[in-house]
Parts: structure tokens; sequence; C-alpha cells
């Protein structure tokens, strides 16, 4: 093994049999002999027409990975991996350590103490809600029934609704509503007997007037019922009631 003139590069010169013949295309390849070091070099052949090579002549060369190269090329990336979640669960915990200092944890603690309270009051609240309900379970289970029954009911009001004949009940209904409002139009009009004595003022005022004259009728026949009421004990007939007398008489009274 010599450095190239530049300095850059190896050359390595290799004793070949002359009876193993291969392409100058073929390549020159290092690997490991072992697990514990040691190197040598194979040629592998390049399957092409290219002339053999002959002595002096140079050959590219490669070297192969062994195991110790390997291992190195898988845990190089790991080991990166495992020093940066190293450096993130530091900063974790330090952040964590901040987070959590002794006024946060007195605070946590006291919350837990809370909860256990808690637990224990819903426990007993549990516990008395389940004697509740058995002291009560007789009722419960009437009032269960009672809702049984009651739903049952409804379930045959409900059948029994669907097999009326609703239908034609609400028409007859809106026919009859329709029939009323037409008579009541025509009432409004002044139609008919009854809209003839609500809409006529004229009837209206002589009905009027023959009530206060029927009502003085009345008064008149309370004071002076001689005047309308005869006896004869022999059979006379009675006189013709005389107004003009009657009044001129009632004056001088």
């Amino acid at each position: 093994m010599e450095l190239t003139p530049n300095g850059k590069s190896v050359l390595l010169t290799l004793l070949v049999q002359d009876d193993i013949e291969f392409s100058r295309n073929s390549k020159a390849q290092i690997y490991e002999t072992g697990l514990i070091g040691g190197k040598a070099v194979a040629i592998i052949f390049a399957d092409d027409n290219a002339p053999i090579a002959v002595s002096g002549d140079t050959l590219r060369a490669d070297v192969k990975d062994g195991l110790t190269e390997l291992v190195n090329q898988r845990l190089t990336p790991l080991q990166e991996k495992i020093e940066k979640m190293m450096v993130s669960a530091d900063l974790l915990l330090l952040n964590v350590n901040d987070i959590f200092d002794q006024k946060t944890k007195n605070h946590i603690k006291g919350s837990v103490a809370k909860l256990d309270s808690t637990m224990a009051a819903v426990q007993s609240f549990s516990a008395s809600l389940q004697m509740i309900l058995e002291d009560n379970k007789t009722k419960l289970t009437n009032v269960f029934d009672n809702a049984e029954r009651f739903t049952g009911d409804l379930v045959a009001i409900s059948d029994t609704l669907t097999q009326a004949d609703l239908a034609g009940t609400v028409s007859r209904l809106n026919k009859s509503l329709t029939a009323m409002s037409a008579l009541l139009e025509a009432i409004e009009r002044g139609e008919g007997s009854v809209g003839k004595i609500l809409k006529d003022e004229k009837l209206y005022d002589n009905i009027e007037g023959a009530t206060v004259q029927l009502e003085a009728l009345l008064q008149d026949m309370k004071l002076n019922p001689k005047r309308y009421v005869h006896f004869s004990l022999f059979g006379k007939r009675p006189k013709e009631y005389d107004d003009k007398k009657n009044q001129e008489l009632d004056n001088k009274k």
C-alpha cells in the first residue's frame, strides 16, 4: 500500500495468479474477515465484454460494510434520538418542578382530601337512598301499578276516539256553525221577523209608546177602579165610559 501522488487516496497493489482472468471493469472490494477485525480484498467480477485486466491495470475500489459498521450505522441515529429524548425529559422534569411547587402540591393534597370526603358523602347518600327505596318498596310498586293502569285506560280512550266518527262530527259542527253565521248575518241585515224587530226603529218607538200608555192605564185603574168596574143590584146596564166627564170629575176632586 502507498499513497497516491495527490495524497488523497491509497493505492493497493495485489498479486493475482495468471490463470485468474477478469474484466478491467471488475471491482476490488475490501471487507472484514471476522468479528474481531481483519481485512481482505475480493474481486467482484464484471460480466461484460470488456478486455481482460493485465498487470498494471487499476480497478475501481469499494468497501463493504462489516458488522461493526452496520452496528455503528444503526446505533448512531438511535443514540442521537436517545440524547434528544433525554434532553426533552430533563426540560419536562424542570417544567414540572416549576409548576408543582410547594403551594401547588399543598393544593393538590387538599383537593385529594376533599375528593375523599365527597366520595364518602356519596357513599353515605347511596346507602340512605337504598334504605328509602327498601322502606317504600310497596308504595313504589303501587305507584307503578297505578301508572300502568292509567296508561292502559289512556290507550283504551285513544282507541275509542280513533274508532269514533270524529270527521263526521267535525263536518256537522262546521255546517251548524256556517248556518248560525248565515242566520246572524241575516239578522244583522234586518231580514226576517227577528231582524225587523231588532233593526226597525219605528216598531221600537211604537212598542215603547204602547208600553207607556199601558203603564198609564194600569196606574189609572189602580187610582180609579170605579171607572172600569160597575156593580148593579137591579140588573141595570153600566153607563158608557166618558173620558171627558171623568176628567172633569177628577178635576173637581
